[in-house]
């Protein structure tokens, strides 16, 4: 009998991942209301994968479903909680001009990857857009002044970008 339920939840699982595979080759079809009917009524029968919501958070997120995607990243933060889905956080909350919680979510990610300068970044153009000029102004110098463990041209070019805003001043 244990055999059997054990059995039964592995077959439940398989099903469920070939189907979650199968919406990821159908995300090259572009057919946006095909994908988001699928993967919604996936959610439902959802088998306890996180990697499973941070997708499904994504594809919101690019199709510019804010309030969904934000759904659903903040459930998948009580089993999987990282760098990548507090940025998708913070990107979705900023665009609904819910400041106050993007901030948190870009804090977050930059005390969870420290030597990260994307979190920064957008901090300084979050400070900046709602009129905290010296917190973004401050920001910058630190961005400026940040060791850089690997570099490549994003680095560089957040760099740069900061340099000529710190030169612009106050």
């Amino acid at each position: 009998m244990l055999i059997g339920i054990i059995s039964a939840v592995l077959v439940n699982d398989i099903r469920f991942e070939r189907l979650w595979g199968n919406l990821v080759q159908k995300n090259k079809f572009r057919n946006k209301e095909l994908l988001l009917n699928s993967y919604e009524k996936l959610y439902f029968e959802w088998n306890g994968d996180p990697a499973f919501l941070y997708n499904y958070g994504a594809i919101l997120n690019r199709v510019e479903s804010y309030e969904i995607s934000n759904i659903i990243l903040n459930k998948c933060t009580h089993y999987w909680n990282d760098y990548d889905v507090q940025l998708l956080l913070a990107d979705c909350y900023l665009q609904k001009e819910k400041f106050e919680k993007a901030e948190e979510c870009f804090v977050l990610a930059s005390n969870m990857c420290p030597n990260r300068f994307i979190p920064l970044y957008q901090l300084v153009h979050l400070y900046d857009r709602i009129g905290q000029k010296e917190k973004a102004y401050n920001l910058a110098e630190k961005i400026i002044h940040k060791k850089v463990k690997i570099s490549s041209f994003k680095v560089q070019r957040i760099k740069n970008e900061m340099i000529e805003y710190v030169q612009k001043g106050l």
